[in-house]
């Protein structure tokens, strides 16, 4: 279980991080304060609600979220989770929230939307095909390793020293 070193570290947020092509790791850190204000909402005045965190993928084409998995929580306090067996081609997002009796979420955090993807075939031509690619909303990360490797090429070749 994930357990912030002291308060003082908290960083009230919630992170996504993929483990494989099929498993984002999620977790969340709360601040003793913020964790209280949310708790004692839940429970005092609307106990009728359930505090979760669900999985939802994510339609960049229209921005739809799509609930595909929820957790329930008995309190908002840090913790994390692993979603296993996920498709590597959506995209994902998690929220940390409370559901509604009447089926509707009130979201209280959420994460940028993960991809997990493949790219190239094994064997190709181009190293940078062949690659596990993260991207938050669909974009490539521009520090990836291979990207590293050719800067450093660059740099070498083109050092002003």
């Amino acid at each position: 279980m994930y357990k912030t070193i002291s308060d003082r570290h908290a960083q009230n947020t919630v992170v996504c991080l993929p483990q494989d092509l099929d498993t984002l790791y999620v977790y969340w850190d709360f601040t003793e304060l913020r964790s209280r204000i949310v708790n004692d909402f839940v429970m005092r005045i609307r106990p009728e609600y359930r505090l979760s965190i669900r999985m939802c993928r994510f339609n960049p084409e229209s921005g739809e979220h799509i609930p595909e998995r929820e957790v329930g929580l008995e309190r908002i306090e840090s913790g994390n989770y692993y979603f296993r067996n996920l498709s590597p081609e959506n995209h994902y997002c998690f929220e940390i929230g409370a559901a509604k009796p009447d089926g509707d979420f009130i979201r209280f955090y959420q994460t940028v939307p993960v991809r997990m993807q493949a790219t190239g075939q094994i064997g190709s031509a181009a190293p940078e095909d062949n690659r596990f690619e993260a991207t938050g909303e669909g974009k490539t990360d521009p520090t990836g390793i291979f990207e590293l490797e050719r800067r450093q090429r660059l740099d070498a070749v083109s050092s002003w020293s």
